[in-house]
C-alpha cells in the first residue's frame, strides 16, 4: 500500500513538472533548467570544473558512501551530473549538481543529493548542499538571489521547504509538511 502511494505520488510530480516544461516557449536557446529531479535525467548537462569536483569529492556524505568502493582518487566526475543556471544575475553560470543516473554510490529511492555552488570572482562556492526528491529554483529572490524550493517525498506526506539566500550560503526560510492525497 505504501509503496503504490509513493509511486503515485512520484507519477503526479512527474506529470506536473512535464506539463509545465510543455507550457514553456522555445527559443534559438535551450532554456535554462529551474527544475531538477530524482528521477528526470538534466536536459543540457555540462562538465564540472576541477574546483567543484575537487569539493564535491571533499564532502562528507560523498567520502562516506564512495570511498569504501572506490578509494579515495577514484571518485570521478562520471559520478554527477551538473546544470548551469543564473541565481543572481551575473554573466558567470551557477551550477546545481546531482548524482548521475548510473551513480554506484549515491542516491536513493525518490531522493537524491544536490549541491548548489555560486560563481564568485574566488571560484565556485557551496551555497547549499540538501537531499531531496525536486529541486525547484525560484522567480522570488532573496539577496539577489534565486529562492529555492526542495521537496522530499515519504509514504504519507510531502516534506516542502524554501531556501533563501543569506549572504554566503541558503538557509531554511519555511518549512511544512503537506499529506498525500489519494
Amino acid at each position: 500500500m505504501r509503496v503504490m502511494q509513493v509511486s503515485m505520488c512520484a507519477f503526479t510530480i512527474l506529470s506536473v513538472q512535464f506539463f509545465v516544461q510543455a507550457q514553456k516557449p522555445r527559443g534559438s536557446h535551450p532554456p535554462e533548467e529551474k527544475a531538477f529531479s530524482a528521477e528526470i535525467k538534466m536536459k543540457h548537462p555540462v562538465s564540472l570544473s576541477d574546483d567543484v569536483l575537487q569539493m564535491l569529492r571533499s564532502d562528507k556524505d560523498v567520502q562516506r558512501r564512495c570511498l569504501g568502493q572506490f578509494g579515495p582518487g577514484r571518485i570521478q566526475p562520471a559520478f554527477f551530473v551538473a546544470s548551469q543556471i543564473h541565481l543572481d544575475g551575473h554573466k558567470m553560470p551557477d551550477l546545481v549538481v546531482t548524482s548521475a543516473e548510473d551513480n554506484p554510490c549515491l542516491g536513493g529511492a525518490n531522493i537524491d543529493p544536490f549541491w548548489v555552488f555560486y560563481w564568485t570572482p574566488g571560484g565556485y562556492e557551496l551555497g547549499l548542499k540538501v537531499d531531496a526528491h525536486n529541486l525547484d529554483v525560484l522567480k522570488t529572490k532573496t539577496r539577489r538571489y534565486s529562492d529555492i524550493r526542495t521537496i522530499r517525498v515519504t509514504g504519507t506526506e510531502l516534506l516542502i521547504a524554501i531556501f533563501k539566500f543569506h549572504g554566503s550560503h541558503y538557509k531554511v526560510w519555511r518549512y511544512w509538511k503537506e499529506p498525500i492525497k489519494m
